[in-house]
């Protein structure tokens, strides 16, 4: 990672580590503050306090990159999508670790997400098989109450007609027993 130095900051002169001081505490409370973009400027008088400003230049790069791709890959991720990954490239120690973290739980989501989408395809059949077998059953009592409808229909044309052979045989009965007197 290169170390960003402030374009509208110039150098500290030398003799001036109080000035030094105060740029270095002042980026480090902006970082605090959650401004990672602003550096120290060069000492360029001073080696112990350059190598202060390098140091805490790179750390805040690096805290700036973690920020960004985690941000980036969640964000991704978020929205379904999970080919964003975390850039591992130049992260060092725990902040790698963390990367790795990040995109393995990327990858969970990822497993999960499909797995999901699977299930949910599984019920959208099933539903769909469900509603076909109902509306199978509900054709075929529809079809065998117009075949019991057809069936009383005859019944009672039947009824009926033995009805009127009964009526008749009992007049023909009366009209031979009257006969018969």
């Amino acid at each position: 990672m290169t170390a960003l130095v402030s374009e509208t900051t110039a150098p500290i002169s030398a003799g001036a580590s109080s000035a030094a001081v105060a740029s270095v505490l002042a980026v480090c409370q902006a970082a605090l503050a959650g401004d990672l973009e602003r550096r120290i400027p060069a000492v360029p008088d001073d080696a112990d306090l350059d190598a202060v400003r390098v140091a805490i230049n790179g750390l805040l790069d690096v805290v700036d990159a973690y920020v960004r791709e985690s941000s980036a890959s969640l964000h991704y991720a978020a929205e379904s999508r999970f080919y964003r990954r975390f850039i591992v490239r130049g992260m060092p120690g725990s902040f790698r670790a963390g990367a790795v973290q990040i995109n393995e739980a990327i990858a969970a989501m990822a497993a999960t997400h499909a797995r999901l989408e699977e299930q949910e395809e599984e019920r959208l059949r099933l539903a769909d098989g469900f509603e076909s077998a109902v509306l199978a059953m509900a054709d075929q009592v529809a079809a065998a109450a117009v075949e019991m409808e057809s069936a009383s229909r005859d019944l009672a044309s039947t009824a009926d007609g033995t009805a009127l052979r009964a009526v008749e045989v009992s007049r023909r009965s009366e009209e031979h027993t009257s006969e018969l007197q």
